[in-house]
């Protein structure tokens, strides 16, 4: 079945637990979801929703933009129903303001010119903030902003390993300062212990995506250290 948020809602998902909504989670303008795990890690518990159609997996409904969702912690996976984000507006609605700030997080958009994370078919993109966890986005027109005919909405990725399944964003994500960020990929590790030396980056809840992390720095150079073993990434945008 579907759940639908009216006001502000605290959804605590207790370890080992897993909730599913069928037909999404419905959070419009105007209303607020906040997501918390009872604890960090593999035991965490799960939320699963699937928008039904025309409906984002965790957002609006037909013709509806997305209120505030943000997620804290906790294994999000979500599935935009035909015409609808994973995350954010359904049929021709707007992204609304979208924060992740830990957790393990899947937003696949439905079928149609849809965003994973933003808008869905004809809507516009929100404002989307990461500041730490395990994103996955994947759209079939953006992976994170907007549908097809939407205007951009603004990201700002401030933490998180953040995989885009089509490299693509609109418009390109900023830092906290507004710098452009692009992404930095470490592969071929087979554990994550440790990142160090990304003082003002976001590591709560940073794990591997397939063996790789996926940071996203603005243009220069960068020295830090992954599981003990230095790197040096120069971006130039």
């Amino acid at each position: 079945a579907g759940l639908g948020v009216s006001g502000t809602a605290h959804l605590i998902l207790a370890d080992g637990a897993k909730l599913t909504a069928s037909s999404g989670v419905r959070v419009v303008d105007g209303n607020a979801l906040n997501i918390y795990a009872q604890s960090e890690g593999d035991e965490a518990g799960a939320l699963v929703a699937q928008g039904s159609a025309y409906a984002a997996g965790i957002g609006g409904w037909n013709h509806e933009s997305c209120g505030t969702v943000v997620i804290h912690g906790g294994h999000v996976r979500t599935t935009g129903g035909d015409q609808g984000a994973g995350i954010g507006g359904g049929y021709w609605g707007n992204g609304g303001r979208i924060t992740i700030d830990g957790g393990r997080v899947t937003a696949i958009g439905g079928s149609g010119s849809t965003a994973g994370i933003g808008g869905g078919h004809w809507g516009s993109g929100g404002i989307v903030t990461i500041r730490g966890g395990t994103v996955s986005a994947s759209g079939n027109f953006d992976d994170i902003g907007h549908g097809t005919g939407g205007g951009s909405g603004t990201t700002t990725i401030i933490g998180g390993s953040v995989y885009l399944a089509h490299g693509k964003a609109t418009p390109q994500p900023t830092d906290a300062a507004g710098r452009p960020v692009y992404c930095v990929t470490v592969k071929d590790l087979e554990t994550l212990t440790s990142v160090d030396g990304l003082d003002r980056y976001g590591l709560r809840d940073v794990d591997l995506i397939d063996g790789m992390l996926y940071l996203w720095l603005p243009d220069g150079e960068h020295s830090f250290a992954v599981n003990g073993y230095d790197f040096t990434a120069t971006v130039n945008g």
